[in-house]
């Protein structure tokens, strides 16, 4: 546990019991399905009364996924443990070794000893990797649940910027155990990243751009949409969505959401996550600066660049589990992209096919 004045225990050290993750319960995901079902996470320990009276002991419970780059991995928890906390919250890491072959669970135990390491298969990738360890965390009692990638550097104010942003009403531990939680109190804070390379910014709070909802999105930028907002130091920036590199959402929030969807196995489960949110009524606040950096994701763009070969490799490519699986992208574009899902959806693929032969070194998306 990492506690206001970076005192990290060292209970839990040798063998580690790993909890079991919070039985899965499916969100509506039929192929026809535009609208979503609220999920319901069971087999929550519940916490006693003395936990929940008030803002004594608030447990921030940091989720990660990692695969095999103990270097990246190593930066980013260095930098959780040098980051200054409110007072009265601490952390506690849950982290996905999703079938890791290098030292990366060695260094973690080294850097946090008391973290709670789940194993992965090297299966499950972002989305299930988040997944476990977010149940994993929510079956453990954790308050609040922060999302964040294992390639994010934390500037050493994040956490308390995080805490600022959310409005005192989400930072009651005790109003998140009681049902019906009021309105004001459904928020979640985003946090936005920039480029180490570049300063520019590249991850955080999205809003919809083009003529589809769901087709494409683009960074919100919240030292420039703050400033819209009627002149209060206190009032930040909202997003429709988000990429999920650091993301706050509270134990009520956290429940009443669910899971980060199961039909995603890589990409797409962040936005959606946002989308379904905000579907229920959760406000989506932009911390008013940058939390850290993150490097540009080169991978994602690989399955653009067609191989010398035949088109039917080059479609296997794209629809692989780090491109433009059609299954995926079908069950998004239906579930937020209204009566004109299909065309949205189906215009990558019709494009990248016909301009196949006339493309080697250049995609046109």
């Amino acid at each position: 546990m990492i506690n206001r004045n970076q005192a990290v225990s060292t209970a839990g050290q040798g063998h580690w019991q790993i909890p079991q993750a919070a039985e899965r319960c499916a969100t509506s995901c039929e192929m026809g399905a535009t609208s979503l079902k609220p999920v319901t996470v069971t087999g929550v320990r519940q916490k006693s009364s003395s936990h929940v009276s008030g803002l004594d002991d608030v447990v921030i419970a940091v989720i990660m996924t990692c695969h095999n780059r103990s270097g990246v991995t190593r930066r980013c928890l260095e930098s959780i443990v040098a980051c200054t906390l409110p007072p009265a919250v601490k952390l506690k890491v849950y982290l996905t070794d999703d079938g890791c072959s290098d030292d990366t669970v060695a260094m973690v135990r080294k850097i946090v000893p008391d973290a709670v390491i789940s194993a992965g298969d090297g299966s499950l990738y972002w989305c299930g990797g988040m997944r476990l360890s977010m149940s994993t965390a929510l079956e453990d009692g954790a308050d609040f649940v922060l999302w964040l990638n294992d390639d994010v550097v934390l500037e050493k104010d994040s956490i308390e910027a995080a805490w600022r942003t959310l409005p005192v009403q989400s930072r009651n531990v005790s109003a998140h155990e009681k049902p019906g939680m009021s309105a004001i109190a459904k928020n979640i804070v985003v946090g936005s990243t920039v480029n180490p390379e570049t300063g520019k910014l590249n991850y955080g709070g999205l809003k919809p751009r083009g003529g589809f909802k769901s087709r494409t999105v683009s960074v919100v930028d919240p030292r420039i949409e703050s400033q819209y907002e009627i002149v209060d130091p206190g009032k930040e920036a909202e997003c429709e969505t988000m990429a999920g590199q650091f993301v706050l959402i509270p134990r009520a929030v956290a429940l009443e959401v669910g899971e980060i969807e199961t039909a995603f196995v890589h990409w797409l489960g962040d936005v959606d996550y946002g989308y379904r949110a905000r579907a229920l009524g959760v406000r989506l606040r932009l911390i008013p600066k940058p939390i850290g950096s993150c490097p540009a994701n080169k991978i994602v763009e690989s399955w653009k660049i067609p191989d010398e070969g035949k088109l039917s490799d080059y479609w296997r490519k794209m629809n692989s589990i780090k491109g433009l699986n059609w299954k995926e992208r079908m069950i998004y574009y239906k579930r937020h992209a209204g009566c004109g899902w299909w065309l949205g959806w189906l215009l990558p693929y019709v494009t990248q096919v016909i301009l196949f032969p006339f493309q080697r070194k250049v995609s046109p998306f």
